[in-house]
């Protein structure tokens, strides 16, 4: 069996283990791509309510769910833990990339499927991973590159994550989605087309392999490895036919 298979059937197993136990279940986390093949099991799934969650609103990657109060009667959490992770001595501490912490905690011996996104601020980090494994990296992440590191769990349910945003503006050809994409992040077209491709861009939480559709303001898009934008505004246009847009870069 082939590893989408696979989870295809891990998936459909949880729907029917939550219908049959009236009892939520919970897939691992998954990624962009298997979201996508989430997506393409939707109408097997239409006798239980599902939904998916990575722990904040703009989450990547993203734990599915089973099952709804309506359902079972009462209410179900996704076991999500947020793990703040900062450096012992401030001063000392590196600036640390994503790069740093996902590998520091690859070689503690947690499975990826088991780690959500991880958000970095300066010189501290927040880390999305399932409860079953957050006091372990707790207990054991101690050190990152050169920096000695404190973790502590944040409640999840208080977790606000406010980015910070850079206002940008491109004239475009038109409102397709890939030609938005190609001026936000300085991509050619077959550059663009590639991610659409590989199942590695969101529109508004979801994602999808529509790279001709036309945004409207306020629609929330990313690309994987290229970053999140809003498109937050449509201005006037340039003598030569071409529109203004105005965007905002997550940082």
């Amino acid at each position: 069996m082939t590893e989408e298979q696979v989870l295809t059937g891990r998936l459909k197993d949880l729907a029917k283990r939550a219908y049959d136990k009236n009892a939520y279940t919970y897939s691992p986390f998954l990624s962009l791509s298997e979201q996508a093949l989430f997506d393409t099991i939707r109408d097997d799934l239409s006798f239980i309510h599902y939904s998916l969650d990575g722990g904040y609103e703009m989450a990547e990657r993203k734990v599915a769910g089973f099952g709804s109060e309506e359902m079972f009667g009462y209410r179900g959490a996704f076991p999500i833990s947020v793990i703040k992770v900062s450096p012992v001595v401030e001063k000392f501490g590196e600036e640390l990339n994503h790069r740093d912490y996902l590998g520091s905690l690859m070689n503690l011996g947690i499975r990826r499927d088991t780690l959500g996104d991880i958000l970095i601020k300066g010189k501290t980090a927040f880390i999305f991973c399932l409860e079953e494994v957050s006091e372990f990296i707790i207990q054991n992440l101690i050190r990152i590159r050169h920096t000695q590191v404190s973790c502590e769990r944040v409640d999840a349910v208080e977790f606000e994550y406010r980015p910070e945003l850079a206002c940008e503006s491109y004239p475009v050809s038109s409102l397709r989605f890939d030609v938005i994409i190609a001026a936000a992040c300085k991509l050619s077209r077959k550059e663009v087309l590639g991610f659409f491709e590989r199942n590695e861009v969101q529109r508004n939480g979801r994602v999808t392999t529509e790279n001709a559709v036309s945004l409207n303001a306020g629609d929330v898009f990313s690309v994987r490895g290229k970053g999140k934008f809003i498109l937050d505004s449509i201005g006037g246009t340039t003598k030569k036919g071409k529109i203004y847009i105005n965007i905002k870069r997550y940082l």
